[in-house]
């Protein structure tokens, strides 16, 4: 009995490792302030408490703003306290004076606390960013891959990438 192994076409592999950055302006920013609001337990409109909260946060920034880690608590007889993070993203030019800002906008019982700014891009923003360098790799790699052709007088192709 012969046995016949096959042995599969030989294929040289090339690895290298390729890395892209790009500098990009700071167009925005997210502003991050504390609410706190006291109001009578007979003032139940969720509504009416939001439109208020809104027009305050307005006046200290003109946005869209989102209302996240709402907490309510009893205070004094009669009154409630609620807390709540405002949360924003804005063009960097409003990016001053926020403190101030914000204490110009509190009123009696609305008190908006010290802003916190962070300056990490937004999720969409990165999302296109990294589109946009993965694409530049591929371009890059496909120019890689027509001069090794051209040194060894192979034909070469992508195999797998790992980004």
């Amino acid at each position: 009995m012969t046995t016949i192994v096959e042995l599969p076409d030989h294929a040289d592999t090339l690895r290298y490792r390729i890395q892209v950055q790009r500098a990009l302006p700071q167009d925005d920013i997210r502003i991050t302030v504390p609410v706190t609001a006291l109001v009578h337990t007979r003032d139940n409109d969720p509504a009416a408490l939001q439109q208020s909260i809104r027009a305050a946060l307005n006046v200290f920034v003109p946005a869209e703003w989102m209302f996240s880690r709402i907490e309510r608590g009893g205070d004094a007889v009669g009154y409630e306290r609620i807390q709540l993070s405002a949360t924003t993203r804005v063009k960097s030019g409003e990016n001053y004076d926020l403190a101030e800002r914000a204490r110009r906008s509190s009123r009696e019982g609305l008190t908006l606390g010290l802003p916190r700014v962070d300056y990490a891009l937004s999720p969409d923003k990165i999302d296109e960013v990294v589109g946009a360098l993965r694409t530049d790799i591929l371009r890059r790699v496909g120019t890689h891959i027509d001069h090794f052709g051209k040194e060894t007088g192979r034909t070469w192709r992508i195999g797998d990438i790992a980004f």
